[in-house]
């Protein structure tokens, strides 16, 4: 099995299973809700899977646009910055999951998910080994905000160093299978559980 194939596998079922499920399958006041002031809301980790893998795979594995910026989703997302939600404050993530327009999150989820589809198709396996350097790394955190400003030095040491491929599947997959299974939690304790 070659790259691309392996990773359809697991990538296709994220928005054509997992993603959809939570927005069809839960209803919105338990999206937007903590069944405890210690889990983050399922809306919150919705739009910070969407907001990671837009900027891995447009900005860390090509070189290209942001979903966000293409749709002017931030503007129609109201939402008053452009990072992805590292270093967000408990009131701050509370705030994103009661205020989001849901139907909004799911169509700019959906478009992230046919432009990372596009990306794969077009995918050379081989620029895969290229590393992404340290001066890309920082343009993409701190002068397009992809992280609070003072998270830009931690962000860095956690993403420097790593090769284009290693942006794929953390971003891509890994990142986004996490909070799958921290959504499902979160759900359990709501007395959601999956069949």
């Amino acid at each position: 099995m070659e790259l691309k194939q392996a990773f359809l596998l697991r990538y296709t079922a994220i928005h054509e299973f997992h993603i959809p499920y939570f927005y069809k399958e839960i209803p919105e006041k338990k999206l937007r809700s903590q069944p405890s002031k210690e889990v983050n809301p399922i809306a919150w980790c919705l739009w910070h899977i969407t907001r990671t893998e837009d900027i891995g795979l447009n900005r860390m594995v090509t070189n290209g646009r942001q979903v966000f910026d293409d749709g002017v989703w931030m503007d129609k997302l109201k939402l008053p910055f452009r990072h992805f939600g590292i270093g967000m404050t408990a009131v701050e993530v509370a705030g994103i999951a009661a205020t989001i327009d849901l139907h909004l999150l799911e169509e700019y989820s959906r478009q992230v998910g046919e432009r990372t589809l596009q990306i794969i198709v077009k995918l050379d396996p081989a620029c895969l080994d290229a590393m992404v350097t340290d001066d890309h790394i920082l343009q993409v955190l701190k002068e397009e905000g992809a992280v609070r400003p003072e998270k830009v030095m931690d962000s860095l040491l956690a993403f420097q160093g790593n090769p284009k491929g290693w942006f794929l599947m953390q971003m891509g997959l890994t990142h986004t299978y996490t909070h799958i299974g921290e959504m499902n939690t979160i759900a359990s304790l709501m007395g959601i559980h999956r069949n």
